[in-house]
């Protein structure tokens, strides 16, 4: 099994996660930012499908609900094979149990889940060992760019419909570079049982 995923710059610079290259084995927690939800009938069979890069569309279950400390609620789901949590609050008021087909960008669990895993009761395995495939840069395009004086923003990372074949490059590394903002994209495989570390790979926890 394979899967492609956003790592957002900003890890680095917080020290979330190191700087992966191809070759690394780590052990990782995943999270889906929701661009589109709807019910599924409950026999609706689990799955999921790649779209492209790391946007997926999936037919998932609600494992748990949990409290994000917010004030609100996250889900955890389970797609055939791939479990994760999502912070999007189009799906915080899903009922456990139900089934319902998502569209979204896979990503790096931010700290939802690897951080506070203690404060969970009863938390399903979201953990997965993998071992980087490779990594590609993704320039995020000028028009997502705002410069005013000597500030600059932009967002930690963009949709694939956002961007071109152009703006993507193999790396050998994640690297934060003077180049322009970007973000990387991990194309991961997925280890037998037994392989790759027996600790999450998160630095912040």
């Amino acid at each position: 099994m394979k899967l492609a995923v956003v790592f957002e710059h900003w890890h680095l610079g917080d020290g979330n996660y190191p700087a992966f290259a191809v070759g690394d084995a780590a052990r990782l927690s995943f999270e889906l930012d929701v661009l589109a939800s709807e019910p599924a009938a409950p026999d609706a069979p689990e799955s999921v499908r790649q779209l492209r890069d790391a946007e997926y569309e999936v037919t998932a279950s609600v494992l748990r609900l949990y409290d994000d400390g917010l004030n609100s609620q996250f889900p955890v789901f389970e797609a055939a094979w791939l479990r994760f949590y999502s912070p999007s609050q189009s799906v915080a008021g899903l009922a456990q149990g139900s089934r319902v087909r998502l569209r979204g960008t896979l990503a790096l669990d931010h700290y939802l889940w690897v951080e506070f895993l203690d404060r969970y009761p009863d938390p399903p395995d979201l953990f997965y060992n993998v071992r980087v495939a490779s990594v590609r840069r993704v320039a995020i395009p000028a028009q997502f760019v705002h410069r005013d004086g000597r500030s600059m923003s932009h967002p930690a990372s963009i949709a694939p419909g956002s961007y071109e074949a152009s703006d993507l490059e193999e790396v050998r590394a994640v690297e934060e570079t003077g180049a322009g903002p970007a973000f990387s994209l991990l194309d991961l495989e997925l280890l037998s049982a037994g392989e790759g570390p027996e600790r999450p790979t998160f630095y912040g926890a």
